[in-house]
């Protein structure tokens, strides 16, 4: 469709919004993998401490696949790893729209100035439709992140010096409480 320059919006939509589907589908699988790979070496550890079994040479208390484990922490890892470079250059994206709002606001027309103040009412409006757009996204990374990060650390702490998430930490925390205050909507 692109390639031959027939691409509209109204036929790019359906595809735009089955991709979008697909990511989130994809998302939550890894989320829960995540999740699961956690739970499978803290049950696994609590089984073997309770009934007194020996562990194996690498510690992984259970049938699982050395290699599958690998792969599968490794998974995590990069994910968490992504979700870090994302929301580190996303403040921009939140920050403009809100200084932009800031600035509009204040030179905003005195009520009763008819057109004018209805120019800026609408770039508002804009303003704050492309605010809210990014925000949900950003709003959305910060959980990811969140979810992955605990995941990835009770998964070190489970199986030590396989996944050296310890030295792992890749966001600041003064950048994750500015992010989560930019996501906010601001006071009026």
């Amino acid at each position: 469709m692109l390639a031959g320059g027939q691409a509209t919006a109204s036929r790019l939509a359906p595809v735009i919004e089955s991709l979008r589907k697909a990511s989130a589908e994809s998302e939550a699988h890894r989320v829960r993998v995540a999740t699961l790979l956690a739970d499978y070496l803290e049950g696994r550890r609590l089984v073997y401490s309770l009934k007194q079994w020996k562990t194996g040479a690498d510690d992984l208390h259970g049938p699982l696949d050395g290699q599958v484990f690998e792969s599968a922490a490794a998974s995590v890892l990069t994910r968490l790893a992504q979700l870090a470079e994302f929301l580190r250059g996303v403040r921009g994206t939140l920050q403009e729209p809100r200084d932009r709002y800031a600035r509009v606001g204040e030179g905003a027309p005195a009520p009763g100035e008819g057109v004018t103040q209805a120019y800026a009412s609408d770039e508002l409006a804009e303003i704050d439709h492309a605010w809210r757009r990014a925000s949900e996204s950003v709003t959305e990374g910060l959980r990811l992140y969140q979810h992955y990060l605990g995941s990835a650390r009770r998964i070190a702490g489970l199986a030590a010096g396989l996944m050296p998430v310890r030295h792992f930490e890749p966001l600041d925390q003064r950048l994750l409480r500015k992010l989560l205050t930019l996501a906010e909507p601001p006071l009026q």
